[in-house]
């Protein structure tokens, strides 16, 4: 069990960028989120094969609303009921008005080794284009918080392409991420409120390359498209899911993917608890599980997802993995498109067994894994 994924739902103003399942927090709602959540943990602990966790990350949502007691006995729960062996990172989701170094110094207490900010923007006016609820100064003062703390490492989110998002503005969010001293920094796509314009798709491109060669020239590695790291800073938990690991999912609308035997060919399968707090909480009250859907996966469904998730890496796609794994036939057509995608400057060989995308690929990245999986 690599990855242990525990989704809260609550929040106190919607994210226009985010389509996470989330409801308005209260303190009784969230009392009785983490009794079911807790409970829904030991489930698993009595029903799944025994295998060591790898890594814990608590997203949502807003995690930072629950109080330290309540994410302190969520942690507690973990660590009872699933064999943490080979624990080695714990990832919170962290909102800029909730860093206070008392919250940082009970989550460094409690266990969590790295925290992702929810940052948005770095300068008052990228705040105000991606509609951010809070002003850059809490931004300044959770990042102070942050480099005093004794959490070990962290992550800078940042939003581009929002209609009112100048490049300049971009650019200089950039640079306060690299000057303020951020270890890592994802990138993340806006997709924009129901009422807004639709984000300019060539200017976004735009923003997308930029950052990638400023990032590259300041030393962060690109390790996914969007995921650029300092060295010894990738999210490890991010890593794993790249490389197609098993992860369980808990709290509602939490998505899981399982290998029931690590041996090749063997068939995965992945379920969706359901997304609405209330039919979860009634299912685990009920020792249900709170499953919305359930599938199990085909190898030629399985190969397509992991060339997927391979070519946004820089480490690229390994054939012979490919192969190995997911009993892949790959057909002449196969090679012929990949052989067309080389002569178009999307795709490289840096090895004989491994394909990775150029930067002009990663901008059609999505496109160029359809082209390609459409002749498996």
């Amino acid at each position: 069990m690599p990855g242990i994924y525990v989704h809260v739902p609550f929040q106190r103003a919607a994210r226009p960028h985010d389509d996470a399942y989330t409801v308005e927090w209260s303190a009784p709602a969230a009392r009785t989120y983490i009794g079911a959540v807790c409970a829904e943990i030991e489930r698993y602990g009595r029903t799944l094969p025994t295998c060591a966790a790898e890594t814990v990350y608590v997203g949502g949502g807003r995690p930072s609303l629950l109080a330290p007691n309540g994410l302190r006995r969520l942690l507690r729960h973990v660590r009872r009921h699933v064999d943490v062996s080979a624990l080695h990172e714990v990832t919170l989701e962290l909102h800029p008005l909730d860093a206070t170094p008392a919250f940082l110094s009970a989550l460094s207490a409690m266990g969590v080794t790295r925290v992702s900010l929810d940052a948005r923007g770095l300068t008052p006016a990228s705040l105000s284009a991606v509609e951010a609820s809070f002003i850059h100064d809490d931004v300044r003062q959770s990042l102070d918080a942050l480099h005093a703390s004794d959490v070990e490492s962290f992550s800078v989110d940042l939003l581009f392409g929002a209609p009112r998002q100048s490049p300049d503005d971009w650019r200089a969010t950039l640079e306060r991420a690299v000057e303020m001293g951020a270890p890592h920094i994802t990138i993340i796509e806006w997709t924009g409120s129901a009422d807004a314009s639709s984000p300019d798709p060539e200017q976004t491109a735009t923003l997308f390359r930029d950052a990638t060669a400023f990032l590259t020239r300041e030393d962060y590695h690109a390790y996914e498209l969007t995921h650029f790291a300092r060295p010894g800073h990738r999210a490890q938990h991010e890593c794993d899911l790249l490389a197609h690991e098993s992860y369980l999912g808990v709290g509602p609308s939490a998505h899981s993917f399982w290998w029931p035997s690590p041996r090749a060919h063997a068939e995965a399968h992945r379920w969706r608890n359901v997304d609405d707090l209330d039919a979860y909480v009634s299912r685990i009250d009920r020792d249900e599980r709170p499953t919305a859907s359930a599938e199990t996966c085909s190898r030629r469904a399985l190969a397509k997802e992991y060339i997927f998730l391979r070519l946004r890496t820089a480490d690229g796609l390994a054939l012979s993995r490919l192969d190995a794994r997911y009993a892949t036939e790959r057909t002449q057509a196969f090679d012929a498109r990949v052989a067309r995608l080389m002569d178009e400057g999307l795709l490289e060989r840096p090895a004989d067994d491994r394909l990775r995308l150029t930067l002009d690929g990663r901008l059609q990245a999505d496109g160029i894994v359809s082209f390609l999986t459409a002749a498996l």
